[in-house]
């Protein structure tokens, strides 16, 4: 177990030293199905940049990380990481690590764009759409094929889990 976050209900479909070279990583939300301490360490010592929404930059910064290697967005700032534009879209969700931060830190999603596709996701599954975010995603993957849905939710979780 890890505490204070919960076990895993599976294994890691790949092992951690056999992940390849990451340029960048996104996150959507500083619960701890979404960062990992270990991971992040290990990630970061392979020199892998981070991009979260505010607040979440505290932890990595906590856990040793770089400040080179942290870039913060509210939602609609962008950054570019090589050819790559990545736009913080709003999200819905909570956010927190602990009984006491709960909304502390922001929760988002992300555009990726690049110079033939782009991509889409906020982190969770499509059962989470309201129509404002169905538009918004159309609005972002506008002639192309885009990802969305990721996470470890359950469909016996609330509509913000």
């Amino acid at each position: 177990m890890q505490w204070p976050g919960p076990k895993r209900w599976y294994a890691p479909p790949i092992a951690r030293d056999a992940l390849p070279m990451i340029d960048v990583a996104v996150i959507s939300h500083d619960h701890y199905d979404h960062i990992d301490h270990a991971t992040i360490v290990a990630l970061a010592a392979r020199g892998t940049t981070f991009v979260v929404p505010l607040g979440v930059g505290a932890h990595l910064a906590s856990w040793g990380i770089a400040d080179d290697h942290i870039i913060e967005l509210d939602w609609w700032q962008r950054t570019r990481i090589h050819n790559l534009e990545i736009v913080s879209t709003p999200a819905r969700h909570a956010s927190g690590r602990t009984l006491t931060d709960r909304d502390a830190t922001l929760w988002g999603g992300y555009a990726l764009i690049g110079a033939q596709h782009r991509e889409y996701g906020e982190g969770w599954p499509d059962w989470h759409l309201t129509p404002e975010d169905a538009v918004r995603a159309q609005a972002w993957c506008a002639d192309n094929s885009c990802s969305r849905g990721l996470g470890a939710a359950q469909p016996r979780l609330s509509p913000v889990e």
